[in-house]
């Protein structure tokens, strides 16, 4: 039997099912039905209804044209008569188990006449067929004949049909394509009822009815400022680009722009107006982020520069003698601290940059030691660390060298260090210690400070994004150290993750190979990097 489904006349299934029957009647046969031939795929598939079969009967009527011996009368333009049905033929076959005995089936053909060449353009639709002629007589010629009259009739239903089809199936792609829009649509005629909502502007407004159709948009929309969009709009005022703030579904707010516009017909006349709301909320919190983000770092960039340019001065104006020489070497000793501070910041900001940019951060490995990295660092945070806090760390002897580029790790731990010690401004005790897993190092520092609401967890990695709590709102900082540190450790293979008890503090891990270029290797799918990052072998 055929994989194929028989096709369903819509709306007009009626008509047809009366030219079928008055056909069977005129040529005395049991059944009469029609097959339309499909020349892209080749096929000759049964419509229902069927006269003289059930629907389930003729269902699955349908067959490749070659190879078959009704595919003929599509291929060749002519009757066939079959006094006796014999064969293997998937046609014949699907035919014998309806235990027909013969038939006649005459191509159905959609005929029009082009009257400046005075000729009869004829194209193919497919198939019209009768079966089992009634006492047991075979059809014959003048059957065909009159079939082939009834056929007109045929395809004249079917032409209709299959316009309706059409039509059915582009307004479908319309409703599709627009339901799918990430942009919400209101579409209302000249008197105010809405024609079209669709799913982003029924999220956006709340609108839960499914019974929004042909109703006046005040019952339908619930938002005052859209209402008066609307208004202005149906009064020829539309609104060319306006923002609106709306209720969220998560207790949030959204910042939607939204412009109106007329639809017009095709000789110009107005046909309603359609409402455009596109939800800019991401793109309005990015960019008071960024505002926030240049203001911090210009913040951030004048403290050491202002510790660098003040001890120097102190320095040069000082007559030869006035600090002795330990003096001398500490004021050095913190300009260098500050100028390595400098440098980490303007790094920072470079690979930030860089990640932007879609150019990927470069790395460059070599064997490191892991203690030495880790002195660097707690050196440079240990001039900033207030008086009660305490600052522990634990690398054991046997800590074997890792192959890394060293100044991102010591970016990362920089990073994750430095948020330890400043989001615990009560004190208490920072730990950093690491230890041997997996193939690798682990690195987790640890601090007793005012922790991450548990909802907030999973966003600690993303870009821009800091604690919300009453105890960091009077600590500044970018929300995008974490982030940044995330894309140093992924691009040595590596991974992070945090665990932390809200108001009793956090611990901040990360996983790293012994030797990120085998890591990456092993992930790297042939044939390039795969995640945009750069690196080169030391």
């Amino acid at each position: 039997m055929s994989e194929l489904e028989g096709i369903a006349a819509p709306g007009d299934g009626h008509t047809l099912a009366r030219v079928l029957s008055r056909s069977a009647s005129l040529v005395q046969a049991r059944a009469c039905g029609v097959l339309l031939w499909d020349e892209e795929k080749n096929d000759l598939t049964s419509v229902i209804p069927f006269a003289g079969f059930e629907d389930e009967e003729i269902r699955q009527f349908g067959f490749k044209v070659p190879n078959s011996v009704l595919g003929g009368v599509v291929t060749g333009d002519r009757p066939i008569l079959l006094d006796e049905l014999t064969g293997s033929q998937p046609d014949i076959e699907f035919l014998k188990k309806l235990n027909v005995q013969n038939l006649v089936a005459v191509p159905l053909a959609l005929e029009r006449r082009v009257e400046e060449q005075d000729t009869v353009e004829r194209s193919i639709m497919g198939v019209i067929l009768a079966v089992d002629r009634y006492y047991g007589r075979s059809f014959d010629r003048e059957d065909a004949r009159i079939l082939n009259m009834m056929a007109r009739s045929a395809s004249a239903v079917l032409v209709t049909s299959q316009l309706y089809w059409k039509e059915a199936e582009r307004r479908r792609r319309v409703v599709r394509t627009i339901e799918s829009m990430a942009v919400g649509l209101i579409a209302v005629t000249p008197n105010g009822t809405v024609q079209q909502i669709n799913a982003a502007a029924r999220k956006a407004l709340k609108v839960k009815t499914e019974d929004w159709f042909g109703l006046p948009y005040q019952e339908v929309i619930r938002s005052e400022e859209i209402k008066a969009i609307c208004e202005a709009a149906l009064a020829s005022d539309p609104v060319k680009r306006t923002e609106v703030t709306l209720p969220g579904y998560e207790g949030d707010e959204r910042v939607y722009r939204v412009q109106s516009d007329s639809i017009a017909s095709e000789k110009g006349g107005l046909l309603g107006w359609v409402i455009v709301l596109e939800d800019v909320t991401d793109i309005r919190q990015s960019e008071k982020m960024m505002a926030v983000f240049v203001d911090m770092v210009s913040h951030e960039l004048r403290t050491p520069l202002t510790s660098i340019r003040g001890f120097v001065a102190t320095l040069l104006q000082a007559e030869k003698g006035t600090f002795d020489y330990d003096t001398e070497q500490e004021f050095l000793q913190i300009v260098d601290t500050e100028a390595e501070r400098l440098g980490q910041m303007i790094d920072d900001l470079l690979n930030i940059a860089r990640i932007q940019n879609g150019r990927g951060l470069q790395f460059n490995f070599t064997s490191c030691e892991i203690r030495e990295i880790v002195e660097r660092v707690v050196r440079l945070q240990e001039a900033y660390k207030n008086a009660n806090q305490e600052l522990v760390v634990d690398i054991p002897d046997d800590t074997p060298p890792v192959v890394c580029d060293n100044s991102k790790i010591t970016q990362a731990l920089t990073n994750i260090l430095g948020n330890a010690l400043k989001y615990s401004p009560e004190g208490g005790k920072v730990r950093l210690w690491v230890e041997q897993k997996d193939g690798g190092l682990v690195f987790s520092i640890s601090d007793e400070g005012i922790g991450i609401p548990p909802d907030q967890l999973p966003k600690m990695f993303s870009h821009f994004f800091r604690v919300d709590s009453p105890e960091s709102k009077s600590i500044k900082g970018t929300g995008l150290g974490l982030w940044l540190t995330k894309h140093l450790i992924d691009g040595h293979g590596g991974r992070i993750w945090v665990e932390s008890e809200y108001r009793k503090g956090s611990t901040f891990r990360f996983w790293l190979p012994l030797d990120a270029n085998e890591a990456l290797a092993a992930e790297e799918p042939p044939g390039g990097l795969g995640s945009g990052a750069e690196r080169t072998r030391g």
